[in-house]
């Protein structure tokens, strides 16, 4: 089995640290080239572990002789942004509920910042998640958005006017840069028609869940035309219809609904409609949960029904992004950490330290995306704040790991966290 890490920018990674299973001692350093190669690996699945500075990451139960660990967290991922300006015309202002955005679209990206007009004038910053002096392209669009009060305490948000700037490629720069890319911007002077997109009739949670509380609906290109926002003590008055100037002419459209809870996670949903239809959108899976009571290196996972692709867990510091994150195979029940370790391995975790604990599921399937993720639960346990994003759990828990054996109890836990 080869392993083989590198940095956002697919350079190779030297110097990692990678072991299969609970060997430490077999455990191998990453060449020159980012590769690792276990060439006494015995045939069958295997759980990789990648030990890096900023983070470490498990790929658990792996059949085949290839696995990849790319853009690290914490390695070689440098913030990077683009700078605009230019003169913009017939934006109009906040104060009469009118903003504009502009928005970098490709099949591989969607970047957007806001703008707004200051004396026929904007600049704007658009953040990037690639690293410094990476060229991006795509679409360049304007979009001119308006907002209104909506039924029952909502807000609503619509595409008034598009203004397609061409195809575009930019070198993304640091983040105290000044270098400017200078787009002019002129919105028309007579707003366009607005259409009719589709109806949404209802939208029905994973059980255990509020009702949603925001509705989207976007164009092919990923465009937001129409979305609706609501508190999480109200609900939407159905059937809803959604408005919009279109400029792109789509026969289907992307609907995005998402539901939280504090203490029972986030379930959020995309799928395609066809344009003017009546929409009806009702969850297919249930929610993940870490069971409570748990002492060993082995976590027990209640998992998705209906999952077709992955399931993990990320053990994070609750003031950093150091932590640990593990991805395994559909319909995974539990999760073996190793108990032993490389000795130049310096741990991303310490003992006494409180970190947040999340499961989460995805189910992908064509032009569908599905997500069930656990949110924050918050609880003060001996003075300090002790977080655990878990899904299903009813009262908060704390989570514990003294050396390498894992607790999971009720909310009189004073003492440890997982380190």
């Amino acid at each position: 089995m080869t392993v083989t890490v590198t940095d956002v920018q697919n350079a190779p990674i030297s110097g990692v640290w990678i072991q299969l299973d609970n060997d430490a001692v077999g455990a191998l350093q990453t060449d020159i080239y980012g590769n690792a190669v276990f060439s006494q690996a015995a045939t069958g699945p295997h759980d990789v572990h990648m030990f890096a500075a900023g983070g470490w990451e498990s790929y658990l139960q792996v059949n085949g002789n290839q696995v990849y660990f790319w853009g690290l967290n914490g390695v070689s991922n440098t913030f990077s942004k683009l700078n605009f300006s230019g003169s913009v015309a017939n934006l109009g202002s906040f104060q009469t509920g009118e903003s504009g955005m502009l928005e970098l679209v490709s099949p591989a990206r969607f970047n957007a910042s806001g703008i707004a007009q200051n004396a026929g004038s904007y600049t704007t910053t658009m953040l990037i998640g690639d690293a410094v002096g990476t060229q991006v392209s795509g679409d360049l669009w304007a979009v001119k958005r308006g907002s209104r009060a909506g039924a029952a305490q909502s807000f609503d948000s619509y595409a008034m006017d598009s203004v397609s700037l061409g195809a575009r490629t930019f070198t993304t720069v640091d983040q105290y840069s000044t270098l400017t890319n200078v787009e002019n911007i002129a919105f028309k002077p007579v707003l366009p028609a607005q259409q009719k997109l589709l109806t949404i009739n209802n939208v029905t949670p994973p059980a255990g869940l509020p009702a949603v509380t925001l509705l989207e609906v976007s164009s092919g290109n990923g465009i937001a035309l129409a979305r609706s926002f609501t508190f999480s003590q109200y609900s939407f008055v159905y059937p809803k219809v959604f408005s919009a100037y279109d400029p792109y002419a789509s026969t289907a459209y992307d609907v995005l609904t998402f539901s939280s809870d504090l203490y029972a996670g986030f379930w959020a949903v995309s799928k395609p409609f066809t344009a003017l239809s009546s929409v009806t959108v009702s969850a297919s899976m249930t929610m993940p949960a870490v069971v409570a009571g748990q002492v060993g290196s082995t976590i027990a996972i209640t998992p998705v029904t209906g999952l077709t692709t992955l399931t993990s867990l990320n053990i994070r510091d609750l003031y950093s992004s150091a932590g640990w994150s593990i991805s395994g195979p559909s319909g995974m029940t539990s999760v073996s950490l190793p108990t032993v370790f490389p000795a130049a391995v310096t741990p991303v975790l310490t003992i006494g330290a409180p970190y947040s604990l999340n499961v989460d599921a995805f189910k992908l399937g064509l032009y569908t995306y599905e997500q069930f993720v656990g949110t924050a639960i918050t609880t003060l346990i001996n003075t300090v704040t002790d977080t655990e994003n878990v899904s299903t759990v009813s009262v908060p828990y704390c989570l514990m790991l003294v050396e390498t054996v894992w607790y999971k109890c009720s909310s009189s836990c004073i003492d440890r966290s997982y380190a």
